[in-house]
């Protein structure tokens, strides 16, 4: 029966391979042992958690650069990247902050913006400035609110924040996203507030959105649609959403079937609108980020140089 290997003998051998680049027939060579048992002893090591792989971002990329092979790639107008945090648990605060500079001017000249829901959207909206007045200007709700509590789903106090930074009008919805198919308006002034709000919809002049998980990571569906409904998007395999709406890896709109509706501006109109800037950032949304892009339902991206990195090498593949 083979003797099993001391933690010392792993240790000789892997500091031997990785550290002293020393290749396994001279290992081998060395300790009495054929090639395979070195390979096996290398396994043993690295399964141990003696040995473990990082894989560093580099910090030497050029942001500028960058953004123009990403803007290529994805053949949007635009494409800004947030700079590197200082550590990486602050990577959701930097880009909120860099966005936020970058918003006003992004913005300068539209009277009518638009506005979704997120947290990365939320904490820009915190971040963000005060702005110098721009007669007419208004901030529109481009979704219901969710029927959480966590303030970066309700889109009322997202436009109101917005709103006092840029001093300007502030519209809010009366009605939540999700909604039961058969259930309308329950009111004449929510039906009122609802006719007002989608007729703003064609006013909008920039829509500033977010992109969502694929369906099977979105947490706060679990709470606002049927759990039939939940497995439909699963099943279709939803790579992500804008405003509540959920999309394919090809782009296309996944139907929720006949129980529920969506409060939120189509995906037809944002495809129609000049100007839809996108801040998201994020591995597990770059398929999302991707497939959005294709489907031409944002022209601007703001993310940061990891992301970017991530969405180039996967549009590689």
């Amino acid at each position: 029966m083979a003797r099993k290997p001391s933690p010392l003998q792993l240790y000789h051998v892997a500091h031997s391979y990785y550290i002293e680049n020393r290749d396994q027939d001279e290992i081998a060579a060395s300790i009495g042992l054929s090639r395979s048992q070195v390979s096996r002893l290398l396994d043993q090591a690295r399964k141990s958690g003696m040995v473990r792989f990082e894989v560093r971002f580099p910090t030497d990329i050029d942001a500028e650069a960058l953004a123009e092979s990403l803007r290529e790639s994805l053949a949007l107008e635009a494409v800004r990247i947030a700079p590197r945090p200082a550590r990486p648990e602050l990577s959701a605060e930097t880009l909120a902050s860099f966005a936020a500079n970058i918003l006003p001017e992004l913005t300068a000249d539209r009277a009518v913006i638009g506005v979704g829901w997120g947290r990365t959207i939320y904490e820009v909206a915190l971040r963000m400035a005060a702005q110098e007045a721009l007669v007419g200007r208004k901030i529109i709700p481009l979704v219901g609110s969710a029927g959480q509590q966590a303030p970066w789903l309700q889109i009322n106090g997202i436009v109101d924040r917005l709103a006092e930074k840029y001093r300007a009008e502030r519209v809010f919805i009366r009605m939540q996203a999700f909604l039961e198919a058969d259930r309308g308006p329950s009111s004449r002034v929510e039906e009122e507030n609802l006719d007002h709000i989608t007729s703003l919809w064609s006013e909008v002049e920039t829509a500033v959105i977010g992109l969502g998980m694929p369906a099977d990571r979105a947490e706060y569906l679990q709470t606002e649609i049927d759990r039939s409904v939940l497995k439909g998007l699963q099943d279709a395999k939803a790579v992500g959403d804008i405003l509540g709406r959920f999309f394919n890896a090809k782009g296309h709109e996944i139907d929720p079937g006949e129980k529920w509706r969506l409060v939120s501006m189509s995906l037809e109109r944002l495809r129609e609108m000049r100007s839809v800037i996108c801040v998201c950032r994020g591995n597990e949304k770059v398929d999302g980020m991707i497939a959005a892009a294709g489907a031409g339902l944002f022209k601007t991206l703001i993310t940061d140089a990891e992301t970017a990195q991530s969405i180039l090498a996967r549009s590689s593949l």
